[in-house]
């Protein structure tokens, strides 16, 4: 997608040629996992997931605060998986390189309000899910 303002009502202060808030030019992630047999019966399912996000702008007029930076996540999974195939317990990371990052910001200097906000994601996070399948 290429996006540019041709034009607009002088009012509304957007200068032709400007590029539209909230386009992320690139966006990828990969991931992979595998199934470990134990001698049991049981196995083991490791996981993980690499995410990258380029920066955008929030507005179609940048100004110093309004531009929100990339950012890279990894995530990893690892399940135990019983010989029955009815139990499994997995323990689940995310952001695992407690990467600080903003979601998105709200700059509101440009029109003197002297305020800029942001939404900051959430940090590392461990989580632990037991499932059973009747």
């Amino acid at each position: 997608l290429n996006f540019k303002y041709t034009s607009c009502s002088q009012n509304v202060g957007i200068p032709a040629g400007a590029s539209e808030p909230g386009r992320i030019m690139s966006k990828y992630s990969i991931g992979t996992q595998y199934e470990l047999p134990l001698p049991t019966g049981a196995s083991l399912l490791p996981r993980v997931d690499f995410a990258s996000t380029a920066g955008f702008e929030t507005t179609a007029v940048p100004t110093p605060g309004s531009a929100v930076g990339g950012y890279h996540l990894l995530n990893a999974r690892l399940t135990y998986k019983m010989d029955d195939d009815k139990w499994e317990i997995s323990a689940t990371g995310s952001n695992l390189m407690n990467k600080v990052y903003f979601i998105s910001v709200f700059d509101l200097t440009s029109v003197g309000a002297g305020e800029s906000d942001g939404l900051v994601a959430p940090p590392r996070e461990w989580s632990l899910q037991v499932e059973h399948k009747f």
